[in-house]
């Protein structure tokens, strides 16, 4: 099974299922609270949506040196039959 889309994400297996965890980088280097959540979609080999999990955003910081980070993480369980891959995207709250 394949993780897409980014290099700060993460997929481990466990009995409970499936961990998906990463953090998300505020574009542009800008200041301030990250606002949104991911968005986790379960495919299939031809790229079809299979499942989806929405993961809030947090261990947001604004001290820190990485505060224009934020990370999140869900467990699937149980994981569908056929699931080949998995996406993560972010999306603002409007």
């Amino acid at each position: 099974m394949d993780l897409c889309d980014s290099s700060q994400n993460r997929l481990s297996e466990s009995a409970q299922g499936i961990l998906v965890s990463g953090r998300i980088t505020k574009p542009g280097g800008s200041r301030g609270r990250i606002r949104g959540y991911t968005h986790i979609a379960l495919l299939d080999g031809r790229g079809w949506v299979l499942g989806r999990h929405f993961a809030p955003l947090q261990g947001f910081s604004p001290s820190r040196t990485n505060s224009g980070q934020a990370g999140f993480a869900t467990t699937i369980e149980p994981l569908p039959a056929g699931v080949m891959g998995i996406r993560v995207a972010y999306r603002a709250h409007g």
